[in-house]
């Protein structure tokens, strides 16, 4: 797999000018509880960026949201392991039935996320024009790659992390409606 190394952790002389910021929020599903966590190694960033945050009434997390922060942190290795792998063999579920059933498309391969961009532009089709098919013909819902860019355009974003029979239906129907 891939992995991803904090600016900080690369050695003092980053880790004093950098603000690290990371969440369980998408990982365990909290994001409801608005609950985040910054490092700050240096005292003087620190103190600044506490001063900014109090002027904002911001930077004091809820009980719940610390409690459920801790407890992912704590508790929750085997449950994202598995669903690491479970991601995994959904990604490669997905990659292998495009590749084999949906001429003209393509999957880049993600490097650390469940959202797969597929290359439709081989279809001779906008991405503007494949959503719409995906949706009213499909009944597939996906983001248009053009939302996140000119370089965007012409391919489709898609959600894998799903049951794998909601995967299975939904590739069914994308392949009848592109072959």
């Amino acid at each position: 797999g891939h992995w991803h190394y904090p600016i900080a952790s690369l050695g003092d002389e980053y880790a004093d000018i950098c603000i690290t910021c990371t969440s369980p929020g998408k990982t365990f599903n909290l994001a409801a509880l608005q609950i985040a966590n910054i490092i700050i190694k240096n005292p003087d960033m620190r103190k600044k960026f506490k001063t900014f945050m109090e002027s904002l009434a911001l930077g004091e997390p809820s009980l719940m949201g610390n409690l459920a922060c801790k407890t992912a942190y704590e508790t929750g290795r085997e449950w994202l392991d598995s669903l690491i792998v479970y991601l995994y063999e959904n990604k490669e579920y997905v990659v292998s039935y495009i590749h084999q059933n949906i001429p003209n498309v393509r999957v880049i391969n993600p490097e650390g996320t469940y959202l797969l961009w597929t290359d439709f532009r081989g279809t001779g089709l906008s991405d503007d024009e494949v959503y719409e098919i995906l949706l009213k013909k499909a009944g597939v819902h996906v983001n248009k790659g053009s939302g996140f860019g000119a370089e965007g355009s012409g391919f489709i974003r898609m959600n894998i992390a799903s049951p794998r029979k909601i995967l299975e239906e939904a590739l069914d129907r994308i392949e009848k409606v592109f072959r």
